[in-house]
């Protein structure tokens, strides 16, 4: 009972401080998602994954060519046709293109596993800066609105799917503004984000009828 006493009282105290203090709200991942940088960051990340990929392939196509080459001087080496010197030299060949193709799969492990460190930097560096730009934003709104506390809304509870903040009023959010406000300048209007309509074909002037000759 002391318990329940104590967190009551605890919450009224709360509740009276925070009586003039000035709140807002935003959704942090609608506004992350909306910002233009996003996008453009995206597509970067995107295009060098493509680059990495392709060069992935190219090497896993040298491995495969290499596979084939070793299983013809594997057979080649146990031909009876062929003589022993024969057969050793494509023993040994085939040794060669082993150690060769182990190299190359040792290759295409440490370039996936450097590549994967790098596109985990990469996003990670590009996600900081964007939450860089949302932050400064935040704040510059809460300076100007005379904000004492900011809240995003899309959070999840650690030990629960409900909202971290469950319920305020729409009269709160600033997430719209906020969006705005980060892109401002750095969007199309409306009416250019459209296809121009095509010409109109000029009409030709109509031809005078021929003066009659006396």
């Amino acid at each position: 009972m002391k318990k329940v006493l104590t967190f009551a009282v605890f919450a009224l105290a709360f509740m009276l401080s925070a009586a003039d203090t000035k709140v807002a709200v935003f959704n942090l991942e609608q506004v992350f998602k909306e910002y233009y940088k996003t996008p453009i960051y995206e597509a970067f990340i995107n295009d060098q994954r493509l680059e990495y990929q392709k060069y992935l392939n190219s090497l896993s196509a040298e491995a495969a060519k290499m596979e084939d080459e070793f299983k013809v001087l594997r057979d080649s080496s146990q031909n009876i046709a062929l003589d022993v010197v024969e057969r050793e030299n494509k023993r040994q060949a085939a040794e060669r293109k082993s150690r060769e193709i182990q190299a190359k799969r040792n290759e295409m492990e440490t370039y996936g596993a450097d590549k994967a460190r790098e596109f985990q930097d990469l996003t990670r560096k590009r996600r900081d800066d964007i939450m860089a730009d949302i932050t400064a934003m935040v704040a510059k709104r809460a300076a100007v609105e005379g904000y004492q506390l900011v809240l995003d809304v899309s959070g999840r509870g650690a030990n629960t799917d409900m909202p971290s903040v469950v319920y305020f009023s729409p009269s709160l959010d600033i997430t719209q503004s906020l969006i705005d406000e980060l892109n401002r300048g750095n969007q199309l209007p409306a009416q250019a984000a459209k296809p121009p309509k095509p010409a109109k074909p000029e009409t030709p002037p109509a031809e005078k009828p021929a003066e009659a000759t006396p």
